[in-house]
């Protein structure tokens, strides 16, 4: 997994692209929901998941039991998919009983919230599948700056 201020580090024009891709999916997941309020991203990172990995169901800002959950601000979760030639990964949403095959170019968001619930099957074969992941909050105060410029431009005329 590379977080968004490594790749900021060590590739500033790679850096650029994710940015300027999850602008276009904050934009997209802003129109479905059809929000009115702004959402901020709180993380961006790559994540590599080779053969044999899989991801158990979870909600992304709840658990199961009365535990509090470190991320209960997350109020949407969002991957794009960056490459094919993988078997498995799929996105399993559990609680809807709903699987996405992934294909390459693909940008899924949906609440953080048991409603969608979800899991990536195991990776079975072929090469490592790449996601694009990222949060987004309608708390300010866990926006990262360098994906929310403006919230911390609001933020310093406070």
């Amino acid at each position: 997994m590379l977080q968004i201020d490594v790749i900021q580090r060590v590739d500033p024009a790679a850096a650029a692209v994710m940015i300027a891709a999850l602008a276009r999916g904050r934009a997209r997941l802003a129109e479905f929901y059809r929000l009115k309020a702004p959402i901020y991203a709180d993380i961006l990172q790559l994540v590599r998941w080779p053969v044999g990995l899989s991801m158990p169901p979870h909600a992304d800002n709840a658990h199961g039991d009365d535990k509090p959950h470190p991320m209960a601000y997350r109020d949407f979760g969002a991957i794009a998919y960056i490459n094919d030639g993988y078997e498995g990964g799929e996105l399993y949403f559990t609680a809807l009983d709903i699987v996405i095959k992934p294909k390459r170019g693909m940008f899924v968001a949906f609440t953080g919230g048991f409603h969608h619930e979800h899991a990536v099957t195991k990776v079975t074969a072929g090469s490592t599948r790449l996601t694009m992941a990222s949060f987004f909050t309608f708390d300010r105060r866990h926006a990262t700056p360098l994906l929310n410029p403006d919230a911390v431009c609001e933020q310093s005329r406070a």
